[in-house]
């Protein structure tokens, strides 16, 4: 037989809903109301103290468990604990050395053992590096994103153009291979085709403009075949190599795309260039077919350009430059260096500044990788180091975060190296199935990204050496060719694929989804509850998918997740802590209760429910007052499958047979709690009948609060319950009390008050209902000593001690429709009285979308938690200040004006004038806008409404064909279809204006008059004109 928990509290002694028609009562395990353990004291930093030890002060703390164990103990208690740790640790509170103990000593006995501190330790951080791993973002969290390309040809190359400040002025990035990639000037990509089809993009990836090389003058009609493309940013040149030994070099300033000169006389076909530049200095190399590298550098690129001049060649209006040339002219400050390095075609170069060397890489057994200096006068010798690897690699990059290359080739393996030490690679990252063609490293995140021939995209962790996402093939959809080329945009995050089309991947940016940060949730499921727990300074909420939740409360942070059944996922129904609030009791939809160490995610014991041992809660009414006939009646808990809330039948609306109540719950000798026993009676036997005989409507009570602080009398009500029809009952549960008061906080017919918590001094009620709003309601003389209220107005509890409601802002009052209005002070059947005057309402607002699932005040700091059926769990201050969501960001509570305040997305779009004016700290001024707008329209409507039937025949003479009754008739039919008759005396116009024909410009008759005078140009400006 298997039970739904409904609902689980443990104040003095405890109350366990079931669907089964039961509430079990019994002693808590602490026998005392939880309190904060440390008093109100200032508000500490959010720092944890166990994560300021280190391996010297386990060590430390070993001995001290050691030397505690040779005099004859066996552990430390919190005293000698305490006292230890100050002598390890130095300057630390006593506070957050008594949480470390109260953490680790789960057994309450209040003795630590070494064994038990490592156990503790052990079993922390293990949990800890799961909800890492499994709340870690996904680096592409967006699909691929493709974008339709003009290219009839396989794409060869993509470059980021940036649009940059005047050359020489801005100093470049050297991690970013010595341009401004996406810099906050912006820029635009280019894409080229081996047919030549150039193509520019915004950063966006909307087409600005296509050129075709092959179709201009100096090419035209001669077959073209690009195998590179390099964009120098600072000088606004484009870089193209072809298959016929040519380099040619394009002025792609402003809308321009014109050939200025010319490399040639290679001796075979340039494969991969680079450029590297700082603003001043550029180095300029290539490697091509045979293996060789060419390297040219520029003291001053910007005034004295990349070549020099000497060696330009004029051939007709293009100037060309051999490369023999160049290599005899080497002077400073140009110097041409001409190195061969490999047997094979380079597969990749690319100058490092930081190691002042050119990288080039090729498929070759021998040397697959070699960097070469880059000397600063042509007299130095150029060194070389060689990297050996088997199957040789096929891409490269660079980190100048760590100094590493990363490596990749036809093996799969990406190889981690330091650049001094060239036997042998220092790390490895295995898992790709096929050859690896492009790499990418993000020093600032840690990551390297991988794109293999079968498409696959892989995402690595350097520092866990292991891969976090894997995009398989099919979700790369362009075509089924390989990846031709690839660009990575360091400072957007964006990664850009290419083939015959272009595809976009766009990563999280400073390890943030900045779109997805509004969207994401404290939980996957409906949360059920979120307690506070004072001793830790924790919030502990569950969801329906079993999924438990421990929240720092000071900083918003996550520092443990578990599985309330680790085997199977279960739903958590109800959840609440033990006595000592150092364990947490979690009831779920398999009938089970689970003891857990909820600081690591320990499960201590479970308790099955044994159907012998159940309690029943029971609510019974009188007959008249003056007589000794007493009817009693079973108080019904029923659970619905499609709400999974506890409910319990309400008190009946017949107040002339439900005037006092009773309730009965046996206990077992010793258990203690006089007060409880004398008020839980059990009835005498054959005295229970069955609700099913009453004639009274069943409405199924939602929460049962108790008033812990006030003492029982018939004429003091210590419990209160809402139930569905949208009424607070208050209840006097001595025996002979029975129904005080009830009020009904809204107006709405489908609105039920679903959440109740109290203060610790029972001065203020908090309720939350099914729409997600929450009451803040005054309590502390509500239904307390009624009929001696004149004799003790000067008694009443908390008197000396501080006033809630003094700290809620007078902008907090409820005002329009939400206020809560009395028709009738009381109702009195038979002569026994029912109050329904509501207590004080103190402020009221929105706090989610969704019905408030569990709501709770936090003393210490003033504070309020709320959980909702949204998934979602926030924390508000008491005067309704958004503090923050758990899950989405993180806070100071000390310091809240650390971070700019934000308020939830949810309830800027559908929040009303009362929640949004409570939660902008009463300022309005939208509202007031509208205040004074509305009257002015009201009286246009009325003035328009009173004109008389001479205006209207002034405006129109066939209006005085028509009746005044008629016009009425009119009036009221279009009102009726929600249209507005408006009546205009005169509409505005203006006479029209003759154009002016601006004379033509100067330079344009100049123009006109130079160019030749031909038939067909005669007809087109013919045409124009």
């Amino acid at each position: 037989m298997k039970y739904l928990f409904g609902d689980l509290a443990l104040r003095p002694y405890v109350a366990i809903i079931s669907c089964r028609g039961e509430v079990h009562l019994g002693v808590g395990l602490g026998g005392a109301q939880g309190k904060s353990a440390y008093g109100d004291k200032e508000i500490p930093a959010p720092s944890h103290l166990e994560d300021q030890i280190n391996e010297q002060h386990l060590r430390l703390i070993e001995r001290m468990f050691k030397e505690a164990n040779k005099t004859g103990g066996k552990g430390l208690n919190m005293k000698d604990f305490r006292e230890a740790m100050k002598k390890i640790m130095k300057d630390v509170e006593d506070e957050d050395i008594d949480i470390i103990f109260m953490k680790v000593d789960s057994n309450c006995d209040g003795i630590l053992e070494w064994e038990d501190y490592l156990d503790y330790m052990f079993l922390e951080y293990k949990q800890k590096d799961i909800l890492q791993q499994k709340n870690r973002l996904l680096y592409f969290p967006k699909p691929l994103k493709i974008v339709p390309a003009d290219h009839h040809d396989i794409i060869v190359q993509l470059q980021f153009y940036s649009f940059q400040h005047p050359a020489g002025d801005k100093k470049m990035d050297p991690g970013e291979h010595g341009t401004a990639v996406g810099s906050v000037n912006g820029g635009r990509y280019l894409s080229i085709s081996q047919n030549g089809t150039l193509s520019f993009w915004s950063e966006s990836f909307k087409l600005q403009r296509t050129v075709n090389i092959s179709k201009m003058a100096h090419t035209a009609g001669q077959p073209i075949s690009v195998t590179n493309m390099l964009c120098l940013g600072n000088i606004n040149q484009l870089c193209i190599s072809f298959s016929g030994r040519d380099i040619e070099f394009y002025d792609v300033s402003v809308s321009k795309c014109e050939l200025i000169y010319s490399l040639s006389g290679l001796e075979a076909n340039v494969l991969v260039m680079d450029y590297w530049t700082d603003g001043k200095r550029g180095i300029y190399s290539f490697g091509d077919f045979n293996g060789t590298v060419f390297i040219f550098t520029s003291a001053n690129v910007v005034q004295n350009g990349l070549f020099n001049s000497v060696a330009f060649k004029a051939a007709g209006n293009i100037p060309r430059i051999a490369v023999s040339n160049l290599l005899k002219n080497s002077c400073i400050p140009f110097l041409c260096f001409k190195v061969p390095l490999h047997s094979v075609w380079i597969r990749q170069i690319r100058y490092i500044p930081d190691l002042n060397s050119v990288a080039t890489c090729c498929t070759a057994d021998r040397t697959t990788m070699a960097l070469t200096t880059v000397p600063h006068s042509s007299i130095c010798k150029i060194d070389t180091a060689r990297f050996h690897v088997q199957m040789g690699i096929m891409c490269f990059d660079y980190s100048p975060e760590f100094n590493i290359l990363v490596t990749g080739g036809f093996d799969g393996v990406i190889r981690v190296w330091n650049p001094y030490v060239t036997s042998r690679a220092t790390s490895q990252l295995k898992g790709c199935s096929a050859a690896i063609t492009h790499l990418m490293v993000n020093g600032k995140q840690n990551i390297v990204i991988s794109v293999s021939k079968d498409k696959s995209v892989c995402v690595w962790d350097l520092q866990h050496c292991k891969c976090v996402q894997n995009i398989h093939p099919r979700n790369i959809r362009l075509g089924r060719f390989p990846i031709s080329c690839t660009y990575y945009n360091h400072n957007t995050n964006t990664v850009v694929l290419a083939t015959y089309n272009i595809g976009v991947l766009q990563g999280l940016v400073d390890g943030k989804d900045n779109t997805m940060a509004e969207t994401v949730t404290s939980h996957e499921q409906p949360v059920c509850a979120a307690l506070y727990n004072a001793n830790f300074r924790q919030v502990v909420s569950g969801c329906r998918a079993g999924e438990v939740n421990v929240w720092d409360i000071l900083s918003g942070e996550k520092v443990m997740q578990f599985q309330a059944n680790p085997k199977q996922p279960v739903e958590v129904t109800a959840m609440a802590f033990d006595g000592l609030k150092r364990r947490l009791i979690t009831a779920s939809t398999d009938g089970m209760l689970r003891l857990w160490n909820f600081n690591n995610g320990a499960l201590l014991r479970q308790l099955p429910l044994v159907d012998n041992s159940e309690n029943t809660m029971q609510v019974m009414d009188s007959g008249s007052r003056d007589t000794d006939t007493t009817q009693k009646v079973v108080l019904n808990v029923s659970h619905t499958k499609s709400s999974r809330r506890n409910i319990v039948s309400p008190p009946p609306s017949n107040y002339s047979q439900a005037r006092r109540c009773r309730f009965q719950a046996p206990f077992q000798s010793g258990s203690g709690m006089d007060r409880i026993k004398e008020a839980l009676q059990k009835p005498k036997e054959g005295s229970v009948v069955s609700a099913v005989n009453l004639n009274t409507s069943s409405i199924a009570v939602v929460k049962v609060l108790f008033l812990n602080t006030r003492e029982m009398s018939p004429d003091t009500a210590i419990l209160l319950s809402s139930a569905t029809d949208g009424y607070v009952y208050a209840w006097s549960i001595s025996q002979s009390g029975g129904l005080l008061g009830k009020f009904r906080p809204a107006q709405r017919d489908d609105l039920f008050i679903s959440s109740m918590s109290t203060d610790s001094r029972d001065q203020m009620l908090l309720t939350g209902d099914s729409h997600g709003y929450i009451m803040l309601w005054d309590i502390e003389k509500y239904c307390y000593q009624m009929h001696r209220q004149s004799l003790c107005e000067d008694k009443s509890p908390g008197e000396e001690s501080l006033r809630l409601w003094e700290l809620i802002p007078y902008y907090c009052r409820v005002q329009g429709p939400r206020a809560v209005g009395v028709q009738q002070e009381k109702e009195v059947i038979d002569g026994w009285s029912v109050s329904l005057t509501p207590p004080e309402l103190l402020s009221s607002w929105r706090c989610h979308l969704k019905g408030i699932a569990h709501l709770e005040y936090v003393e210490r700091y003033h504070l309020i938690i709320t959980a909702s059926v949204d998934c979602n769990v926030r924390l508000w201050t008491i005067a309704g200040h958004h503090i923050g969501t758990f899950g989405q960001s993180c806070w100071q509570v000390g310091n809240l004006d650390a971070r700019p305040y934000e308020l939830p997305l949810d309830l800027r779009r559908a929040g009303s004038f009362q929640t949004l004016k409570v939660l902008n700290k009463g300022r309005r001024p939208h509202w007031r806008s509208v205040k004074y707008i509305l009257p002015i329209l009201a009286s246009q409507r009325r003035h328009q409404s009173s004109m008389s039937k001479e205006d209207l025949s002034a405006a129109d003479a066939n209006i005085s064909t028509y009746s005044l009754e008629q016009i009425d008739h009119t009036w009221t039919v279009r009102q009726e279809r929600g249209k507005q008759l408006r009546v205009y005396n005169a509409m505005h116009c203006t006479d029209l204006l003759p154009i002016i024909q601006h004379p033509m410009p100067d330079i344009l008759k100049n123009h006109q008059q130079r160019m030749p005078k031909t038939s067909k140009t005669g007809h087109k400006q013919k045409k124009i004109l």
